[in-house]
């Protein structure tokens, strides 16, 4: 059990180094200007962004419960993405008072970016994960679920 809290530990550790994944989102672009945006975000941001690849709005409302964080950091995050040109904030059309974050046109090349890093990182797990059963892989999750709920 060492062993596998060790990994965990390292991975964790390697991904933070890797400023949550930034790093792999910069190699998928060679545009100067985007990569300087992309290394301003930070990973609620790029969670936030993230949001987008399957909605075409978010509520700025909603965004909390989404991403998992406060109102105030939501908020934070989501003015952060307005002032990078990321994301524009308009009301909704059947209640003036609800806003709405939509991508820019860059915001779109940001998100479509991001998207290209996490199906490259995806096919290097699916590769991975082609070496063990079903059986072993949902075993393996069940072990990483119960891990996470031991400080619960």
């Amino acid at each position: 059990m060492n062993e596998i809290l060790n990994l965990l530990k390292l991975f964790v550790s390697q991904y933070e180094q890797s400023d949550m994944g930034k790093i792999g989102i910069l190699q998928q672009t060679t545009d100067a200007e985007l990569k300087k945006i992309i290394s301003q975000l930070d990973p609620r941001e790029l969670q936030i962004l993230g949001l987008f690849e399957i909605n075409t709005d978010v509520s700025l409302k909603e965004l909390p419960n989404s991403i998992g964080v406060s109102q105030a950091s939501a908020s934070r995050s989501a003015k952060k993405l307005e002032d990078l040109d990321l994301v524009v904030k308009h009301k909704t059309e059947l209640n003036n008072k609800e806003w709405l974050l939509a991508l820019t046109e860059t915001g779109k090349q940001v998100s479509e970016i991001k998207i290209r890093a996490d199906q490259k990182h995806q096919d290097k797990l699916n590769e991975i994960a082609k070496n063990y059963s079903a059986e072993q892989l949902q075993d393996l999750a069940d072990i990483l679920r119960q891990i996470i709920q031991v400080d619960d």
